[in-house]
């Protein structure tokens, strides 16, 4: 895997703050007086039941959605009012649950787009794309057009895209529905790698499995809009509010 696709700079910025989130579309309170912390280089899985309000809070991190109340501070800086392009800059990137590929376009030319955004020089963004293809084994599909892939494939393509615009942040939303097992292995040691690598992950993902496995130091839970339990897996899991959010009391 490629060092150079991974690895991080000292003083690239990471840390993540929520202070009282709240996000409403119109008579529902999809994200609840939400507050965390995420320490540079954690990785963090955000788990809960359907319409718990996870993909709205991730929307909330990204910039995607501006909150009703609250704020999002990114390595200390406010982000009131930004745009998610400005939260991009910051050093916050993402995946969505479908991915949002050019159907028509090859992988290689899907990855130059995110590229366009900046400034470096041609020569420049293609060495970048080699790094990323290399780093996720998608070399040999640099020609094909995105809408030949497999489900596993464009998850991983939607990676790759979003490690063109070099974050520090990655926010993945849903990256293992509909994979493959044999590729969901590959995207699990991806992201185990980026994370050594210094990234801060937060994994958002219904495969409690898939997510227990890379992350093994904390889960948080939302259920109706709401934090309901954060912290170490093992002990996450057998909270009652959290038991009674899954299967009822």
């Amino acid at each position: 895997m490629s060092e150079v696709a991974t690895a991080l700079p000292e003083s690239a910025p990471h840390s993540v703050v929520a202070e009282a989130l709240v996000k409403r579309f119109g008579g529902v309170t999809a994200v609840s007086g939400v507050s965390f912390r995420i320490e540079r280089g954690e990785l963090i899985g955000l788990i809960g039941p359907n319409g718990s309000g996870k993909t709205t809070l991730i929307n909330l991190v990204t910039g995607a959605l501006q909150p009703d109340a609250g704020r999002i501070r990114i390595d200390g800086r406010d982000m009131k009012g930004r745009r998610p392009h400005q939260f991009a800059r910051a050093g916050v990137g993402r995946t969505f649950q479908v991915p949002r590929l050019f159907q028509r376009m090859t992988v290689r030319e899907n990855m130059m787009v995110p590229a366009l955004a900046g400034s470096r020089r041609a020569g420049d963004v293609r060495r970048r794309i080699d790094e990323v293809l290399a780093f996720l084994s998608l070399v040999d599909l640099a020609e094909a057009r995105a809408r030949a892939l497999s489900g596993g494939q464009r998850k991983l393509l939607e990676l790759g895209r979003a490690l063109m615009l070099e974050p520090t942040i990655l926010c993945l939303d849903e990256p293992f529905a509909g994979v493959h097992p044999r590729l969901l292995d590959q995207i699990l040691d991806h992201i185990a790698v980026l994370n050594r690598r210094g990234y801060t992950l937060i994994i958002v993902d219904h495969n409690l499995d898939a997510v227990r496995r890379v992350a093994e130091r904390r889960l948080m839970v939302m259920a109706r809009g709401e934090l309901i339990a954060d912290g170490p897996p093992q002990e996450v899991l057998a909270n009652p509010a959290v038991v009674s959010a899954y299967v009822g009391t």
